[in-house]
């Protein structure tokens, strides 16, 4: 029998990505919390699943508790997909009045402050590194990274990127992409 079939393993979807196990971040329930002493249950079947079967696919969002403070190391993560750009709610109120006092900060200094626009931007980078930062975790460690927008080529947003894979990142279709990933996979 399948380990993997019971719905409390596989959380309320119980699917399979390309034969694999598949675990998506939900959001916690009202009024629970998860220290780091205590790792979301999907984060702990996720890594049972790789354990066990040797690959499962985790869905996550960006500033999740799956995408920042957790160490992906190792098999727990050989592909990260970034898609689009995680920028935050720029209606939310506290963002429009730091942004606000960003931009008459720097109108009325010559030290080269952040505006707050440029602020904006470097919270969405700064979420984008840290999702990517989760999978590359030592010397020895390997991941393919996918970043999913045509705007990463933009050169505002690209120089934002870290430099061992700015260094290292090309843009090309998915023909091309596919391509690279299943040489990356077989070397």
């Amino acid at each position: 029998a399948n380990s993997f079939a019971s719905r409390s393993y596989w959380g309320a979807d119980g699917c399979l990505l390309a034969g694999r196990p598949l675990f998506v971040e939900t959001e916690p329930k009202q009024g629970a919390s998860q220290g780091p002493k205590d790792p979301p249950k999907t984060l702990q079947n996720f890594a049972h699943a790789v354990r066990e079967e040797g690959a499962a696919v985790l869905l996550a969002v960006s500033g999740g508790s799956l995408s920042e403070g957790i160490d992906f190391k190792d098999d727990l993560c050989r592909l990260v997909a970034v898609v689009g750009l995680p920028y935050p709610n720029a209606s939310d109120l506290a963002m429009v009045e730091k942004m606000r006092f960003l931009d008459a900060k720097h109108k009325s200094r010559s030290d080269g402050g952040l505006s707050g626009r440029e602020f904006y931007s470097a919270k969405c980078m700064k979420a984008v590194n840290q999702c990517i930062g989760r999978s590359i975790r030592h010397a020895r460690d390997w991941s393919a990274i996918l970043l999913l927008d045509h705007r990463y080529a933009q050169p505002a947003i690209h120089q934002q990127i870290s430099r061992w894979l700015r260094e290292a990142a090309t843009a090309v279709g998915f023909k091309d992409a596919l391509a690279q990933l299943q040489n990356f996979f077989l070397k």
